[in-house]
């Protein structure tokens, strides 16, 4: 939404204000004058021309700069109803005051003058934000909020017998004087359940429909009615403040509201984009906060003081005051940093900040673990929506929260992240929301957090460079073992099978002559030849299985541990769950380890069942196989012999974890039975990465 340029409102809106400012001007001496005499006080109706001024700048503010709407029109015409029905409740007090005359045509004045401004604002709220009805229902609304306002006037205006002004006086702010223009036929008519019905129905029925639009909404449209919702739920509280409150308070509440009603609509409409509701909330919050504090202070003492001498006096006030004052500013320190805490965390106390970064540094499990706390410290310590670890190329290392609108392009803050002179990423933390930059203090205090960050950062990327060397040197091995295998098995080997027939061939060209010295050796070098190739064909299966690049590792890993499993009798349940891609060192691995740990099961544990469990692991990145037994379990004094130092070395060269121990209690399905092992059994467990694609 671009700007736009001020216009000249029109003539009516002029002169509304004019007349508006006329009748506020001319309030505000009568209000005195009512103030001075005995019986004045009695009638404060001349405070809802307090809503005037908050009225007529929202307003005319709106004309100026957003001719197109209605909404501007719509707070003047309220402006100018409060400023007459100022006018008429101020005269009534400073005429029963002084004993002038027309005190009962100013209250009759007064008593219908004062509701249009309710409609007004419920029918603002209907056309928000665009100033147009958005259906036939909204129309049909507007009309119907209209149409009650209109009929609530007409009978507060012709009601017979004591004028009631407004709600909270509902028999009347002077019961004795009696309405000028009361119909003697109409005492059927009820002003009261007029008015509370079109009170309620115009504060509760415009929160439903913003409310909604609020959810159906997208972007900037669903921020705006973010603002006008908040606003009116928070006007809830002023019918309750208005019947409960003691003497002026309630009408002072409902202004303070209406006032904030008229200010942050008017910002929804024109500057959503330089602020946001959530720190109106916040300011709000210390301000309230502060406000209550110092009320109740005073409150306190004025009770205690009173009651040491007997009575509320002046001293009591004074003794009040005075401590409230003085108290006031450590209460405020204290009540300030408070909300600072709630709302910004712990930005004042970047001691605290840094050692709680220090703490999650040292208590890390890993440097990827170490990254992640270190970004979810920063959030929740500073009350950031986002924070993220980035790597050279942009990459997220590491992130907390979400990226939400602040911290698209110029709506975060990035600092570089260094160590020993070479840079390893960026700390990119995000704005608050309705914040467009940090305090000076607070972008020190990332700047120092980079320091420690970059540190945890430039180990991670050491531990991941060193975690895919070996993973490529364990690849290349890997390749160079197939390689291996390939040529003894499909050159050496077939070779020697080769010149074995051709020395059958041999033999049998001798004839008769084959049982002298020329076949004898002719049977030696045969027989030499076999055990040749099955040499060869043991190198071969030692250099890898080669079923496995054939079959997939599932297939095969089936296959073999049948094969070992059959001849023991052991019931073997092989559950493999969905991998990822595996590289062919991590499948080597798997499939060796799985292998030896069922060659254990069936050589030493003297089970019955065994469980194979190969699944995914608490990451993509890795896989995680199991072996259960209920065998005999580990002995006490055994020690790992080479079956078990080649499975952990196997695991701990491509960085995974392996481990061995008794069988927690679990459950083995078979064929007929289910059967729960003890836990004597011996479990064997593997976490193995990925690793990198060949």
């Amino acid at each position: 939404m671009g700007a736009i340029e001020p216009t000249r409102p029109s003539l009516t809106v002029r002169v509304a204000v004019a007349l508006a400012v006329a009748a506020a001007l001319v309030t505000i001496p009568l209000a005195v004058v009512s103030l001075r005499g005995d019986e004045g006080g009695r009638i404060g109706e001349w405070l809802v021309g307090c809503f005037t001024p908050g009225f007529l700048v929202s307003g005319w503010w709106l004309v100026v700069r957003r001719p197109d709407l209605v909404i501007g029109r719509l707070y003047v015409a309220a402006g100018l109803t409060t400023a007459v029905a100022g006018l008429a409740g101020a005269y009534a007090a400073a005429a029963l005051a002084q004993g002038w005359p027309g005190v009962g045509w100013s209250l009759w004045v007064f008593s219908w003058v004062w509701q249009p401004h309710s409609a007004l604002i419920s029918v603002a709220f209907v056309l928000f934000p665009d100033g147009v009805p958005w259906g036939r229902w909204s129309r049909r609304l507007i009309g119907l909020i209209l149409g009650l306002c209109a009929v609530s006037m007409l009978v507060s205006a012709v009601r017979p017998g004591p004028i009631v002004t407004t709600p909270d006086h509902l028999d009347g702010v002077l019961p004795d004087v009696v309405n000028p223009l009361g119909l003697p036929g109409a005492g059927f008519l009820s002003t009261v359940a007029l008015v509370l019905l079109a009170t309620g129905f115009l504060g509760a029925v415009p929160i439903v429909i913003t409310a909604v639009r609020w959810r159906r909404s997208q972007g900037v449209r669903r921020r705006q009615f973010r603002w006008v919702t908040w606003v009116q739920v928070a006007g809830l509280v002023v019918p309750f403040a208005v019947f409960g409150l003691p003497g002026e308070i309630g009408p002072v509440a409902a202004i303070t509201e209406t006032l904030a009603v008229q200010v942050l609509v008017v910002v929804a409409i024109l500057q959503w984009r330089a602020y946001e509701v959530d720190v109106v909330i916040r300011r709000s919050v210390l301000a309230g906060a502060l406000l209550v504090a110092g009320l109740g202070t005073y409150a306190a003492v004025v009770v205690v003081v009173a009651q040491a001498i007997g009575g509320f006096g002046p001293l009591a006030s004074a003794a009040g005051a005075a401590v409230a004052i003085f108290a006031f500013g450590p209460l405020s320190t204290w009540i300030r940093g408070g909300v600072n805490r709630l709302f910004y965390g712990r930005r004042d106390d970047p001691y605290t900040v840094l050692a709680t970064l220090g703490r999650q540094l040292a208590h890390a499990p890993d440097p990827a673990g170490a990254l992640d706390e270190v970004v979810v410290a920063v959030t929740e310590q500073l009350r950031l929506p986002y924070a993220a670890i980035l790597d050279d190329t942009g990459l997220p290392l590491a992130q907390a929260g979400a990226p939400g609108p602040s911290t698209g392009p110029g709506g975060h803050l990035d600092v570089g992240l260094e160590h020993h002179g070479e840079h390893v990423g960026v700390l990119r933390v995000g704005y608050r929301r309705g914040t467009d930059a940090m305090t000076p203090a607070e972008t020190e205090l990332v700047h120092s957090l980079a320091h420690p960050i970059g540190a945890a950062t430039a180990a991670h990327r050491l531990v991941a460079n060193l975690q895919t060397a070996r993973e490529r040197l364990v690849v290349a091995r890997e390749d160079e073992r197939r390689h291996l295998q390939r040529e003894l098995h499909d050159g050496l080997g077939p070779q020697l099978t080769a010149a074995t027939l051709k020395l059958a061939a041999a033999r049998n060209h001798l004839g008769d002559q084959g049982d002298g010295p020329a076949g004898r050796l002719l049977d030696e070098v045969r027989a030499e030849l076999r055990t040749a190739v099955g040499d060869v064909r043991r190198v071969v299966y030692a250099l890898g299985e080669p079923s496995v690049t054939a079959l997939g590792l599932g297939a095969a890993l089936a296959d073999r541990v049948d094969q070992l499993a059959r001849p023991a009798g052991l019931d073997v349940d092989l559950q493999v769950g969905a991998l990822p891609a595996l590289s062919a060192a991590t499948e080597e691995a798997v499939y060796r380890i799985a292998v030896e740990a069922v060659n254990n099961v069936v050589r030493h544990a003297g089970a019955r069942w065994c469980r194979v469990s190969l699944t995914a692991g608490g990451t993509p990145s890795a896989i995680v196989l199991e072996v259960d037994d209920d065998g005999c379990g580990i002995h006490p004094g055994w020690r790992a012999g080479v079956g078990t130092r080649s499975m952990r070395e196997r695991t701990e060269e491509l960085g995974g974890t392996f481990s061995m121990g008794p069988t927690p209690t679990s459950t083995s399905t078979t064929a007929s039975t289910t059967e729960t092992a003890g836990p004597t059994g011996t479990r064997v467990q593997a976490c193995i990465p990925v690793g990198t694609q060949p």
